[in-house]
């Protein structure tokens, strides 16, 4: 079959450059509506290399309203509303962070971008992070539902295991996280 070949990538985990640049894409989203559809909140979690990076892009798309990249797939044909949600959107991806402090400061730092995106910067950089962040739902639930989206939420622990201020690593992202939980109105995915 002459002419229906598609480009294959593994380099690219953005949703909107694998459909910009006609790379193929395995249509997951009849699940992803069910998913943004259903529940408030969920946690995802797969092997390495399966996937969760552009299932968290898909979603940020659907949560920003792209229905354009979207056309053809199973979720565009769904009765989906196409609605723009305010989105924090944390990846650890490039987080080299060592100490709790400095980890501290790197989230601080994330969410003033997103802050600043919106319109509802500058945040109090004296507070902590998890502070900041329940500061930051707070502010952004005024404009709508507020869609929280965490990538590889767990590198910074994984790359410092064997440190032993671990301990300190994991209590500063405990206490991060446990904004989430106390805000369950929020839709989340964390990979």
């Amino acid at each position: 079959m002459q002419g229906t070949e598609q480009k294959i990538t593994t380099s690219y985990s953005s949703f909107e450059m694998v459909r910009k640049e006609g790379y193929l894409y395995v249509d997951k989203t009849a699940y992803l509506y069910r998913l943004v559809t259903g529940a408030d909140m969920y946690f995802l979690s797969r092997p390495r290399r399966f996937g969760k990076t552009l299932t968290v892009s898909t979603l940020e798309a659907i949560f920003q309203g792209k229905r354009e990249l979207f056309k053809g797939l199973a979720i565009d044909s769904l009765d989906y509303d196409w609605k723009t949600y305010p989105i924090i959107h944390i990846d650890f991806t490039n987080c080299w962070k060592k100490t709790a402090d400095a980890l501290d400061g790197w989230l601080k730092d994330r969410l003033e971008e997103v802050a600043d995106s919106y319109g509802v910067g500058p945040l109090d950089m004296a507070k902590t992070s998890d502070d900041l962040f329940a500061k930051l739902i707070l502010l952004l639930s005024k404009k709508d539902k507020v869609v929280v989206l965490v990538d590889e939420y767990d590198k910074v622990v994984s790359d410092n295991a064997l440190a032993e201020n671990v301990g300190e690593l994991r209590d500063t992202l405990r206490g991060f996280y446990q904004v989430i939980k106390a805000k369950g109105g929020c839709s989340v995915s964390c990979s």
